[in-house]
């Protein structure tokens, strides 16, 4: 089974998205036309492992009339268009060598939508700390379908000014009642996968839009599993952590646990790990269809799984053989190799 190890945090990840900010970045175009507009939420918090901790604390009693009822969201309208204050957040996690950040986006000095970009007149953001920066502007909602768009600028080692957004596109909302924050980082391998919390937590986030339920599955050197359940944000990452976890958890492997859109639990590798185990270059899955004996894919119903190794690149080899060793590095035996795999159909080999 493939899993990754928690140790070493300090290794380096793969990262989703280029690290570095593009020098020849070309500046933030103008929209000649209304688009459908991408929403970016910001990330939702951690949901700690200690669901009793979480529970935890005095409970009070609501008496009847206590709770205010809910008011209606304010629309705006070309005639009385209702302002609304949107925080910008730019997440440059580990660039700390990047300084003077400033907003540019698609509105003019009274909040009102603009194509032209005020001239790209910026707003300059703060230092919030741990490489965030974060801007509040107020903005004019006339109730229209504008495609609101907005982008960064940096001092960093490729120059003063630089475009600090990665790919080709700026970012776009659309602005309403419930658009209160928006977001953006460059790289998330600072945010993404295990990371230490302090001295003694250990968190875990994992990016899985369709699926119905994702747990940490661990396992120790032993075999014996515990699983950790996470809870989906918003922005489809699932989370979950243990404040106090670092210490029992260090080198122990883990993959993702998941219920897909279709009700199969899959586990899936963590593309932000630090140390592999399994599925690496000339070992991998195959999956086998037991109605008609061929290879299928991870998704065949009532799929049957196996491990596949492979050598390649060697044109001149005339034998290979395959060694399994146990914990302690001592080659197994046949019968010792069967006692833990069990048993299985045959005529699906």
């Amino acid at each position: 089974m493939p899993d990754m190890n928690v140790r070493n945090p300090a290794g380096t990840p793969t990262p989703a998205r280029p690290t570095t900010t593009s020098e020849n970045a070309p500046a933030p175009a103008p929209a000649p036309t209304p688009a459908a507009a991408k929403s970016t939420e910001p990330a939702a918090p951690s949901t700690s492992f200690d669901t009793k901790a979480s529970r935890s604390g005095n409970t009070g009693i609501v008496q009847p009339g206590a709770l205010a009822k809910a008011q209606p969201a304010q629309i705006g309208t070309p005639e009385a268009p209702v302002k609304r204050q949107v925080t910008f957040t730019y997440d440059a996690g580990p660039h700390k060598e990047m300084t003077n950040l400033q907003l540019k986006g698609s509105w003019d000095a009274n909040g009102k939508f603009d194509p032209n970009w005020n001239g790209g007149k910026p707003v300059q953001m703060k230092d919030m700390g741990d490489g965030k920066w974060s801007a509040t502007v107020e903005l004019s909602d006339d109730g229209q379908a504008h495609d609101f768009q907005w982008g960064v600028t940096a001092d960093g080692p490729s120059g003063k000014g630089q475009w600090a957004l990665m790919g080709e596109d700026n970012q776009h909302f659309n602005l309403g009642p419930d658009t209160k924050q928006q977001s953006y980082a460059p790289t998330t391998y600072h945010d993404m996968g295990v990371h230490r919390v302090g001295q003694a937590g250990a968190s875990f986030k994992f990016w899985a839009p369709d699926a119905k339920d994702v747990s940490v599955k661990i396992t120790d050197k032993n075999g014996n599993v515990e699983r950790m359940p996470m809870t989906k944000g918003s922005d489809n990452v699932w989370q979950a952590a243990d404040p106090k976890g670092w210490s029992r958890l260090d080198g122990k492997s883990y993959v993702y646990e998941i219920t897909d859109s279709g009700g199969q639990k899959v586990e899936r590798t963590d593309p932000y790990s630090r140390v592999l185990q399994g599925e690496q270059r000339g070992l991998g899955r195959m999956y086998i269809d037991p109605a008609s004996k061929k290879e299928g894919t991870p998704f065949t119903p009532n799929r049957q799984e196996l491990m596949r190794f492979e050598i390649q690149d060697q044109p001149k080899a005339s034998e290979a053989f395959l060694v399994l060793k146990d914990e302690s590095g001592k080659p197994m035996s046949k019968q010792a190799l069967l006692d833990r795999l069990g048993t299985m159909d045959p005529s699906l080999v």
